[in-house]
């Protein structure tokens, strides 16, 4: 089975929260220099392990992120499933959307 790059980057930031957990909420810099991901990709990655309820945010300047649970508790395979489905309803939209344009309906 290939894993995308997406998938391998939110695995890595799932790994490096988890390396901190008990730490506080560490910062998407942090992150992103402790596992070579671009910024701006780790922070629409992050956002979707939000939404998939695996990390949760803190704002302000002691901000940043933190596994929303125990880090034993999850698993690859939920992991990459929440990854792979946010890139695959977000092409489904922009597919939707160039037909559309196109003047084609489904």
């Amino acid at each position: 089975m290939l894993v995308s790059q997406k998938c391998q980057y939110a695995l890595r930031a799932i790994f490096e929260l988890a390396k901190r957990t008990g730490q506080g909420p560490v910062k998407i810099a942090e992150i992103a220099e402790a596992q070579a991901i671009p910024v701006r990709f780790l922070e629409v990655i992050l956002s979707q392990l939000k939404q998939g309820r695996f990390a949760v945010s803190q704002r302000g300047s002691e901000g940043g992120y933190q596994l929303a649970r125990p880090p034993q508790e999850l698993t690859v395979g939920e992991i990459t499933r929440v990854a792979e489905e946010q890139s695959r309803t977000r092409n489904w939209c922009l597919d939707k959307r160039k037909k559309k344009r196109k003047g084609h309906e489904d």
